[in-house]
């Protein structure tokens, strides 16, 4: 098999977005060859998930859904099944296609009563699966004609504001046709171009109700252009991203990142622009300038610093995945649960904390602390669980542990909140703990 041809559009994709992707939560399968005449060409690997996550958002107006940790009432589980194929078919044409089972074993309504991911539709009145869901997640075909690679069919996207998301049971997938051009690769500089119809982006939020996924819908109720120019040397990366949903929006994220004194320094400018004045007669453009700074200390320890600024009014479009929904964005102030529609929400300024360190083969522990000023034109007060009014802060303090245990990813994590997740006017505490494991084959 011809692995360039099939990887080309992720690696491409990554290396562009690499400058803000901090972390990924979820690791795909490790391919390898099959034998026989027929699948000579063929890699295929696999992952089994298993994914817990308990939630308590202080006096909630949910009653006991949020009121106690570990309570079924608060809990949510799946099991995740992904079998991936991918193969070179000759004449520079390749294939890849990704199966995906969504299940609980019998844990609904006993140890949990909520689900992470259900394909759309699927649950019943109690939020549980109704039975085995399978899906394709990814089914596509790649062609070069010299250093061009085309890209068609249900896929994986890392763009900033168009991307999957890794961080719950199953990966999100776009239905896309994607152009890679590298003509000008001597230069430092590759093209792309997407065109993206469809997507089974989640439906929820991570930090609670079960996400729909697998049942592909149009991208955002309509469709999307993206075309982007990425380039990168030894001392300089940039990467400038320009997006058009029609009669919609038009959007765009530029970055650029660059090391000075041992530490990679990276800035940021993302907005969207309304077709259509709100509403409201406000103003319809929603802006982001913001910067990050990553210092290795030493082998071991690595620390993290960012602030980001967002204008625009409630009505306006937040800095986030329009992908799925909005509720996660690549903005590097965003935390676990102080996501896109907190650190992406307009007329607000963030920071986020963060140091990581590395215990060798016992894995890593990470510490972050995100901090969340919003204006009184905020749209985080448009979000569930939000004030009914602007003008308060939030904070966000989170615990998290990865290890590599053999085959098996291993994640644990703990977030504490103040004012994130909101009921009322009131100053509210929550917390969030999650525990996923990821056996890759």
């Amino acid at each position: 098999m011809k692995s360039l041809k099939l990887s080309l559009v992720a690696a491409t994709l990554t290396l562009g977005t690499s400058v803000y992707a901090e972390d990924k939560a979820a690791v795909g399968p490790s391919l390898v060859p099959t034998h026989g005449t027929f699948f000579d060409n063929m890699k295929v690997g696999g992952q089994t998930t298993l994914y817990y996550q308990t939630f308590f958002k202080g006096d909630a107006k949910d009653g006991e859904a949020f009121s106690e940790r570990f309570n079924k009432h608060s809990s949510f589980a799946n099991v995740g099944f992904s079998l991936k194929f991918e193969s070179d078919l000759g004449n520079d044409f390749g294939f890849g296609a990704r199966l995906n089972v969504l299940d609980t074993l019998g844990l609904e309504g006993t140890l949990v009563n909520h689900t992470m991911q259900h394909i759309g539709g699927s649950q019943d009145n109690d939020g549980a699966l109704n039975d085995e869901e399978m899906y394709f997640g990814e089914a596509y075909v790649t062609k070069t004609f010299g250093n061009t690679l085309f890209k068609l069919g249900r896929q994986e996207l890392d763009t900033p504001l168009a991307y999957t998301e890794k961080w719950n049971v199953m990966p999100t997938t776009f239905d896309a046709a994607v152009v890679v051009n590298s003509d000008l690769a001597t230069q430092g500089v590759t093209l792309v171009g997407a065109y993206v119809s469809k997507t089974n982006g989640h439906g929820g939020k991570p930090t609670g109700y079960g996400a729909p996924l697998g049942e592909f819908q149009l991208f955002g109720k309509y469709r999307a252009y993206a075309a982007a120019a990425l380039y990168g040397n030894d001392t300089l990366k940039a990467n400038a991203w320009f997006y058009n949903v029609p009669a919609i929006a038009n959007a765009y994220w530029i970055d650029a990142s660059t090391n000075v004194a041992g530490a990679k320094l990276t800035a940021i400018s993302a907005g969207f622009m309304l077709d259509n004045e709100p509403a409201d007669g406000s103003d319809k453009n929603t802006i982001a300038i913001g910067g990050s700074a990553n210092y290795k200390v030493n082998e071991n320890l690595t620390l993290f610093g960012a602030a980001v600024h967002t204008t625009g009014e409630k009505s306006s479009h937040t800095v986030s995945n329009i992908g799925t929904g909005g509720f996660k964005t690549k903005l590097p102030t965003a935390t676990i649960t102080g996501d896109g529609d907190v650190a992406g929400a307009t007329d607000t300024t963030s920071f986020k904390a963060k140091a990581s360190y590395s215990l060798g083969e016992n894995g890593s522990i990470i510490g972050q602390a995100g901090f969340y000023m919003h204006g009184e034109n905020s749209s985080v007060q448009t979000g569930s669980f939000k004030r009914t009014e602007g003008d308060y802060t939030a904070t966000a303090v989170e615990l998290m542990y990865k290890r590599k245990i053999a085959s098996i990813d291993l994640f644990v994590a703990w977030s504490f909140n103040d004012n994130v997740l909101q009921a009322s006017n009131e100053d509210e505490t929550g917390d969030l703990f999650r525990i996923v494991g990821r056996y890759n084959f």
